[in-house]
């Protein structure tokens, strides 16, 4: 009943994210359709101060600024997403080894590339465009067309990794790198280029027949990639991935069947609807942190209690507790190891385990037979439970030869292991009380 209804909270919330996605799909369009009709079919900039037809200049030059100042906003806004998406989709790619955030991040570095060198050509600053109107419907058609091809590519290498597991950072940050010089290549030359191929049908219903090849490719992604992703990640991260592909397509519709211009409502529709995206993406890399973060706090707390809890019974035991690492450095030495070796816990640590328990008047044979148990020990951990590992060493005091010998203690007392256990299953059989429960136990070890 608990994990239906896990199952069903976990399917409405994937609606939830799916819906909220569509909603910012078909916003825009809304506003599209029941908003004023456009006021010009298309907008040559170089043409100004002149009068647009039926308009005064002013009013004109008012209209074409506020769409430039929208476009700007919106692109910005693109900017610091997609930069804000690299860097937490590069963090998570070391942090939490997401096979999905190399994807994520270099896309998201491609977008934020070639968005801020457009915005800086576009308003000359960073140089002058020689033909801004084509520049600008021909730029948005290129980076939309490799955002997708990027996509496609980087999610297909990133399933066919057997383990699914990302690329190392450094090769991450050359892709990056690589990525942002291409995207200043792309709007170096075209914004310098005298006259750009632009195909544009006002009267007919296709008005932008070049961004139907990016709209096939959100729609593969949406299909095929995004969906095989969230399967292997199955994360809020992942989830809002293949969200953001409603955006994305119809960010392709709008400016396909509606932006026959510059700055129209359906090429503001394009842009609102390309930065929601984002929008969702950076939403779902928030949501993976913050939940991470909590889970890495409660697994903090936990082994906090548990280390504390150790420390107890470590300090507390009576018996001596020494454990030490591959080379025989000590590592601890309990409270009961001090009074019986007679060495300090703040010396004990940190010194050679033979040289505390082999004093000067120990032979070579004890050190030797414990190196040999140690190193058949460090080279097959499976054989610490085998009872033909456990020896006795004794040291007597007048200086004699250390001798060891194996346990022989497979008597009725049933101090052995084997021999316990099978008692133990014999009185479960039989309902009679074993030979030696917990309190016999407790008394045999003090």
């Amino acid at each position: 009943m608990a994990s239906r209804r896990q199952g069903r909270l976990r399917l409405y919330r994937r609606l939830t994210v799916f819906l909220i996605a569509l909603l910012l799909s078909i916003a825009p369009g809304l506003c599209l359709y029941f908003g004023p009709a456009p006021i010009w079919d298309s907008v040559d900039v170089s043409s100004l101060p002149t009068e647009l037809p039926g308009e005064p200049s002013l009013q004109a030059l008012h209209r074409l600024l506020l769409g430039s100042t929208g476009y700007t906003l919106l692109e910005w806004t693109l900017v610091c997403f997609a930069l804000s998406i690299a860097s937490l989709a590069f963090v998570q790619s070391n942090a939490q080894r997401e096979p999905a955030s190399p994807l994520v991040c270099m896309v998201a570095t491609w977008c934020a590339a070639i968005t801020l060198f457009h915005l800086l050509a576009f308003h000359g600053f960073s140089m002058e465009v020689v033909n801004l109107t084509e520049f600008v419907h021909l730029n948005w058609t290129i980076a939309q067309t490799l955002t997708a091809l990027l996509l496609l590519t980087a999610g297909s290498l990133v399933l066919r990794r057997a383990d699914h597991t990302p690329l190392p950072p450094r090769l991450l940050f050359l892709f990056g790198l690589a990525i942002t010089t291409m995207a200043f290549l792309v709007i170096f030359f075209t914004g310098k280029a005298a006259s750009l191929p632009l195909l544009l049908e006002p009267e007919g219903l296709l008005k932008r027949p070049a961004d139907l090849l990016p709209l096939v490719l959100f729609g593969a992604c949406a299909l095929f990639l995004f969906p095989r992703i969230d399967r292997v990640c199955q994360s809020h991260f992942s989830l809002a991935l293949w969200a953001s592909s409603l955006p994305l397509i119809a960010s392709q519709v709008y400016m396909a069947y509606f932006s026959p211009g510059l700055f129209d409502p359906g090429f503001t529709a394009a842009q609102f609807a390309r930065t929601s995206a984002f929008v969702l993406i950076f939403a779902g890399l928030v949501v993976d942190f913050s939940q991470t973060q909590r889970v890495e706090q409660a697994l903090q707390q936990r082994l906090a209690a548990s280390d504390r809890q150790v420390n107890i019974l470590v300090n507390n035991a009576l018996e001596a507790i020494i454990t030490f690492d591959e080379r025989c450095r000590v590592t601890l030495w309990n409270p009961r190891a001090e009074e019986i070796f007679g060495t300090s816990r703040t010396d004990a640590l940190g010194l050679d385990l033979l040289h505390l328990l082999f004093d000067e008047h120990s032979n070579g044979n004890g050190r030797d037979e414990f190196l040999h148990d140690f190193h058949r020990l460090r080279d097959d951990p499976s054989q610490i439970a085998s009872p033909t590992t456990r020896r006795m060493f004794f040291y007597p005091s007048d200086g004699s030869d250390t001798t060891h010998v194996e346990p022989e203690l497979h008597t009725n007392d049933n101090h052995n292991i084997p021999e316990s256990w099978a008692d133990f299953l014999d009185a479960i059989e039989n309902g009679r009380k074993p030979a030696s429960d917990i309190e016999i136990s407790h008394y045999s070890t003090n």
